[in-house]
């Protein structure tokens, strides 16, 4: 029989319950590794890279209509536990616009749901939406019109009139060259940063986790994504106990744990938190 020592109860102290940097979602690449856990160099004596991701599949019930979508393309990236469907028959993500320090963007399906599962443990409470909208016409923008947590309540709404990605080519830099020297088309070299492109902050009106949904409206987008946790995690107000609050569990890591072994894990059971030891 397990027993399960109380180390440490925290009260004043501020807890998370995944102990996590923002995820950033793009269509990049990582280095290949050897089984020394050493990057593999290529003829040329670069180092061998891979796609970030895999391209899955999946059966989606599309949370805004209530409509079966079997077959959804989807991506799984392999520095995370995230993956995302697009929820409409016959359309796939493809990579677009690539910048210089983060690979390429990930283009969606205009007006189409995307579902994003999120890591176990994981709770997003503010998403950034970095690029561009792929429409060279004057005055064209996309947006971010709604995002739902699972349950489809709305955490976000996004109208045309609020913050908005620009047409590509209002991105710095477009009549630009790359830089081996030929001209760029929609798939090119971007001489700017991250930081330096157009983006839309989504603070959601309530964390998120698990699963959430969201869709554009405006003209199509190109965007990175960064999943920002949630800040009204950490807080604890006062130490009163609701007893009847279900108990979790969490490694050291701030990974949720349904049935932990032997070792150190954080127990939180409402507003109390303490760390235990399990034999």
């Amino acid at each position: 029989m397990k027993k399960i020592f109380t180390l440490i109860a925290v009260a004043a102290m501020a807890f998370t319950a995944y102990a996590a940097e923002p995820i950033f979602l793009n269509m990049g690449t990582v280095p290949v590794l050897d089984a020394e856990g050493q990057p593999e160099l290529g003829t040329d004596g670069k180092p061998k890279t891979k796609p970030n991701y895999s391209s899955i599949s999946g059966d989606y019930t599309d949370i805004y209509t209530g409509t079966e979508v079997q077959g959804c393309d989807g991506l799984k990236w392999v520095n995370n536990d995230v993956t995302m469907f697009l929820v409409k028959a016959d359309k796939a993500y493809s990579g677009a616009i690539t910048n210089t320090e983060n690979g390429k963007s990930i283009k969606l399906s205009n007006s189409a749901p995307n579902v994003l599962n999120l890591p176990e443990g994981f709770t997003v409470g503010t998403i950034e939406f970095y690029g561009y909208c792929n429409d060279k016409t004057a005055g064209k923008v996309a947006y971010i019109a709604s995002i739902l947590n699972e349950a489809g309540e709305t955490v976000y709404e996004g109208t045309e009139a609020g913050e908005t990605l620009p047409r590509i080519a209002a991105l710095p830099g477009y009549d630009e060259f790359v830089p081996d020297g030929t001209k760029k088309d929609d798939e090119f070299w971007a001489p700017f940063t991250l930081d330096q492109m157009p983006k839309i902050t989504c603070k959601l009106t309530k964390p998120v986790s698990g699963k959430l949904w969201f869709k554009n409206g405006g003209k199509q987008p190109c965007i990175y994504i960064k999943l920002i946790p949630a800040d009204d995690q950490s807080g604890i107000a006062d130490i009163t106990v609701d007893e009847n609050a279900p108990v979790e569990y969490f490694n050291l890591q701030g990974i949720r744990v349904a049935n932990p072994e032997n070792g150190l894990y954080i127990r939180r059971q409402g507003n109390k938190v303490e760390k235990i030891l399990v034999k």
